[in-house]
């Protein structure tokens, strides 16, 4: 079985929930994230492309999964997501960015991308997701 597909399996046990369990938050997201950090180049092509066709609550999983996970190539898949149709999914891809970018991440290079998607969830109204998105733009433009 693939890294991707042990990862699937994985999100998929809690892609239904609307609020996670405290299972997921506890013990299956530093799983899921584990797995992660094992993807080869051929599960991360997997990855890119299925995950436009998972579920809301799989891609908040997923994104909640690559917060700690220090590889370019889940920024990648992250930075996709910040222009994604659902508020919820982009702010999630922001935050996870932003975990990524407080761990030593390098984001420099997308730094147009992200503070386009910066300046675009600014306009938005939703003041939950507000606050991570002033704390990425103030790191990046820290740096």
């Amino acid at each position: 079985m693939s890294m991707y597909s042990r990862f699937d399996v994985c999100i998929s046990r809690y892609a239904d929930d609307e609020v996670p369990t405290d299972y997921w938050s506890d013990v299956e997201v530093v799983n899921a994230s584990g797995i992660l950090e094992e993807f080869s180049d051929t599960d991360w092509s997997e990855l890119l492309a299925a995950v436009n066709g998972k579920s809301e609550f799989w891609i908040l999983r997923m994104c909640e999964s690559m917060g700690s996970v220090a590889d370019e190539r889940a920024l990648a898949v992250l930075l996709d997501l910040m222009f994604h149709e659902s508020e919820t999914v982009r702010y999630a891809a922001l935050d996870a960015i932003r975990s990524m970018t407080s761990s030593g991440v390098e984001a420099g290079k997308c730094f147009a991308l992200i503070a386009s998607a910066i300046e675009r969830a600014k306009q938005e109204n939703n003041q939950a997701g507000r606050v991570s998105v002033l704390n990425l733009e103030h790191l990046l433009t820290s740096r």
